[in-house]
């Protein structure tokens, strides 16, 4: 079998099939339309962030052009973001569906940056057939979801369906091996944890035996916190958390200055660089929080594994990370002095915000090693 794509690798035949969407939206061809498209980019940016609302989302996908610049610019992020879970999951839990035939539930779909990711990753693992049913509220996006597919991944079969998030009773009959929800939690108004934890409960009840659930949220506080929050309280239940901690204590960020997300580098495609040649916005890194769930037997995480939950800092004579680990944080620092600049620059980027590390079992909160060969990174 050969090795697995990297977690954001974009297929250029979908970026086609999305300017095609553009060109039809805006009337114009080429770098004309996405010239166009640059306002809408804008609009939408301000609604995830700046001027989120307090309520439902409107449905931005019934708008043409909105629909177009959503899967020119934010569709290949919740691609790589979907990637980066998938590859916790599977390329370093070894996590696979337990039938030969996979089913995937994509809920909240929108155009189905997260579902369509998922059905390739599955095929690649050689598995007997997989399916994908996206659900959405949105008739547009899941006709746009059909429409591209085939380009995305030629060997699932997708099926769409109209319904709510929220709405069990519009859910598809049937359990599924993987259920993906992507930026859905914090769009469906839920106001207190114990309210998203009975939508959890209500979701994870779709599982197979042995499936895997996906929850994907941005990495802001707003949102990212109560995920994190609802991770904990579900960290020992039934499925239990799998990720992205090495273990189930509570998060030693909750309540602090900071607050816990991933952040990944990536290389954006290159229409979705070229739209943001004049927004500026910051696209070196894809960044996001997630919880992933499942109570199959997984690949066991060594007894010195922690997690790098800060931005890692090159400093004067020293490469310097934060890492939860046990339920507490710690900081564990390593002497760069006798480094060429290059080899300390190469260390500095071995590491990201997210990744699952090794290193010296230490009661210490902060840890001084002896080299660099004492930390070693396990993934994803």
């Amino acid at each position: 079998m050969s090795p697995p794509e990297p977690p954001d690798a974009y297929p250029p035949a979908l970026e086609a099939e999305w300017l095609r969407h553009a060109e039809a939206a805006t009337g114009r061809s080429g770098d004309d339309a996405l010239e166009v498209l640059r306002a809408d980019v804008q609009r939408l940016s301000d609604l995830f962030t700046t001027a989120r609302p307090d309520g439902t989302f409107p449905d931005y996908f019934a708008d043409p052009r909105l629909l177009a610049a959503y899967g020119l610019f934010f569709l290949p992020q919740a691609w790589a973001r979907t990637g980066w879970a998938l590859a916790h999951a599977i390329d370093l839990r070894g996590w696979r569906p337990s039938r030969p035939n996979a089913r995937i539930l994509d809920l909240g779909s929108g155009a189905g940056g997260c579902g369509l990711r998922a059905a390739r990753k599955l095929t690649e693992l050689g598995i007997g057939t997989v399916e994908l049913v996206a659900v959405d509220r949105s008739a547009t996006a899941l006709a746009a979801l059909e429409s591209v597919a085939g380009s995305a991944c030629t060997k699932a079969t997708v099926n769409t369906r109209l319904g709510e998030a929220r709405e069990t009773e519009t859910w598809p009959e049937g359990d599924y091996d993987l259920i993906v929800a992507g930026f859905v939690l914090n769009e469906l108004g839920l106001r207190e944890d114990g309210e998203r934890e009975g939508w959890m409960k209500r979701l994870s009840a779709r599982l197979a035996p042995g499936g895997l659930l996906v929850l994907i949220e941005p990495a802001l506080r707003a949102t990212a916190e109560p995920l994190r929050r609802l991770s904990d309280a579900r960290a020992r239940k039934s499925p239990r958390r799998i990720g992205p901690e090495v273990d189930a204590l509570p998060c030693p960020l909750l309540g602090g200055e900071h607050w816990d997300h991933e952040v990944r580098e990536w290389t954006p495609p290159p229409v979705t660089e070229y739209l943001n040649r004049k927004l500026h916005r910051d696209l070196g890194a894809i960044r996001f929080s997630q919880a992933l769930f499942s109570d199959a037997a997984l690949t066991p995480l060594p007894s010195d594994a922690a997690r790098v939950v800060a931005e890692p800092q090159l400093l004067k004579g020293l490469y310097r990370i934060v890492v939860s680990q046990g339920g507490r944080l710690r900081t564990v620092e390593v002497p760069t002095r006798g480094l060429a600049k290059r080899e300390a620059k190469l260390l500095a980027a071995g590491f990201a915000r997210g990744d699952i590390v090794a290193l010296p079992d230490s009661a210490d909160a902060r840890q001084r090693l002896g080299s660099a060969s004492e930390l070693r990174r396990l993934g994803p």
